[in-house]
Order: C-alpha cells, then sequence, then structure tokens
C-alpha cells in the first residue's frame, strides 16, 4: 500500500510533517524517515528538528524534541493495483487528456498507471500540507517543489 501519513508530535498534538509514501510501502518510507533521524551528516528536516536520542550532540538550534516523539499516523492509503484509481472512464477521478499528454511528456521509466499513482499521493499530500498551521510544519513550504519541478523531497 501507498499514500500518505502525518508526522504527529505525542507531546504537543502537532503534525509536523507529512509522509510521501509513492514507491515502496507505507512501512517503507517511515523505516526511510527514522534512517534519516539517525544519520549524523543528513541534513533533513526530521534529523535538524526531530533527530534520534541516538545522536549525540547539537543541531543548531533547531531542535524541537527528538525522532522518539513522534508518531505516525495513516491520513491516505490507496491500493496501487486498483484500477478504479486510474480507469479514464467509470474510476474514481477524472483523468483530463491535458493531464494525461502532460505525464506522457515526463521523463522517467515509469508506466502512465504509475505516474497517475504519484500524481494522486502528491495531491493528497499537498492537501495535508496545506491544512497543517505554518508554525509547526518543519517542511516550510519546501513540499511545493514537487509541483514546481523540484527534487528536495527526495531527500527529506
Amino acid at each position: 500500500m501507498i499514500g500518505a501519513l502525518l508526522v504527529h508530535h505525542k507531546e504537543t498534538g502537532d503534525v509536523v510533517d507529512i509522509i510521501r509514501a509513492e514507491k515502496g510501502t507505507l512501512k517503507e518510507a517511515v523505516s526511510q524517515y527514522e534512517r534519516l533521524s539517525k544519520d549524523q551528516q543528513s541534513t533533513a528536516k526530521v534529523r535538524r528538528h526531530f533527530p534520534s536520542r541516538a545522536i549525540a550532540g547539537p543541531t543548531h538550534g533547531e531542535r524541537r524534541g527528538s525522532y522518539q516523539d513522534l508518531e505516525m499516523v495513516v491520513a491516505v492509503v490507496l491500493d496501487p493495483s486498483d484500477p478504479l484509481l486510474t480507469t479514464r472512464e467509470g474510476g474514481l477521478f477524472v483523468w483530463s487528456d491535458r493531464t494525461i499528454a502532460r505525464m506522457e511528456e515526463s521523463r522517467g521509466s515509469d508506466t502512465m498507471s504509475q505516474r497517475q499513482i504519484r500524481l494522486l499521493v502528491a495531491q493528497f499530500a499537498l492537501l495535508l500540507h496545506l491544512m497543517q498551521d505554518m508554525h509547526t510544519d518543519i517542511s516550510a513550504g519546501r513540499f511545493l517543489d514537487t509541483f514546481f519541478g523540484g527534487a528536495s523531497h527526495l531527500a527529506t
């Protein structure tokens, strides 16, 4: 299953981040997020704001807690093999000719169905990000890079 997870701070109750799992599984996305919190060399937002307790040393005043203070809450789950998600006629979503044409123009080896699923996950993640409080969201708007052609979401 793929989708989006809310990263919830247990003590404050704030949603501090959104994790997108558009390739692989939700479990793999959480594992990668946790690895980034433990990586001494990482510049990822989770490492800067919520480093693992296993890491010693300063984090340049950005620390808001530890990774162990966070919990992952599933917000959106999609079964990528469900044809209702990508079917153009009678499916759950409207796939316009323009949208399909733009996805066909994009580079990469993904199939059209994989591109559609990635777009759906990105759209759900965008919706969740826009609902977050700007004072607690550690992404600081960088999630929008995905929609403007950036790749910073791959390193965070």
